[in-house]
């Protein structure tokens, strides 16, 4: 008789953290209404109902596609918020234009805040070869429109060979303020430490939902590609690990 199968932490994960929530897709929970109790659902809360968005799994891996004349924006939202913690999700996308995938957090809180944090785990663009994105967004203002965060480096170069269409772990710790010190997030690529920045106070207030996402577009603008095949974005796992 077999024993337990033990699931071991992630390189970027302190000691004595613990898994507490882990999805491999072998069957997908999932609301394209977003009606019902689920562990997925489409859309984000400022954007949702696209019912025509191409959601799906197969053989384990969920995969967010797109087709000429469909919308722009594919996402998937967790259920469940978390406040601090190690994220990560193993995936791969695309190599072709408009491929715009992204890993991301977002407050539960979000809507009706007068501010909000987000946490951009990965980004990419097709037409930055070599380069993938990790960010902390501080929304502020009317409509959430301005990013009050002072830019700092985001971007992460890519190592000689590294293909976007493999599969990689893109992954971050979030860690809290204390002490009058600033919250950090520690971005991490393949269990190795990349990027790090500093967050502002909003985020020790606030809980934070899962978001993968297919965009269409480049240069940060949505807009359909001139190519006629379809795109995607596949995801194989995303595990979240906690304090205790």
């Amino acid at each position: 008789m077999s024993g337990p199968t033990i699931i071991a932490p992630p390189a970027g994960c302190p000691a004595g953290y613990r898994l507490k929530f882990k999805d491999d897709f072998n069957v997908f929970d999932y609301s394209a209404d977003r009606s019902g109790v689920h562990a997925w659902y489409e859309g984000v809360w400022f954007n949702a109902g696209n019912p025509q968005t191409d959601v799906s799994v197969r053989n384990s891996v969920l995969t967010l596609g797109w087709r000429p004349g469909m919308p722009l924006e594919v996402d998937v939202t967790s259920l469940v918020s978390w406040r601090y913690g190690y994220f990560e999700a193993r995936m791969r996308w695309d190599d072709r234009p408009g491929v715009w995938p992204a890993f991301w957090l977002i407050p539960l809180q979000g809507d009706g805040s007068a501010e909000n944090g987000e946490i951009d785990v990965v980004e990419a663009q097709y037409s930055a070869q070599g380069v993938i994105y990790s960010t902390i967004h501080d929304w502020t203002g009317p409509g959430l429109s301005t990013d009050a965060r002072a830019k700092v480096n985001n971007t992460v170069p890519l190592a000689p060979g590294f293909r976007v269409d493999n599969w990689h772990r893109y992954g971050v710790l979030w860690t809290p303020g204390a002490a009058g010190a600033a919250g950090k997030a520690q971005f991490y690529l393949d269990g190795v430490a990349t990027i790090s920045a500093s967050l502002p106070a909003v985020y020790d207030t606030q809980d934070y939902l899962l978001v993968l996402t297919l965009t269409v577009g480049d240069n940060w603008v949505d807009s359909e590609p001139p190519v006629s095949e379809p795109l995607g974005v596949y995801v194989d796992s995303v595990e979240v690990w906690q304090a205790g």
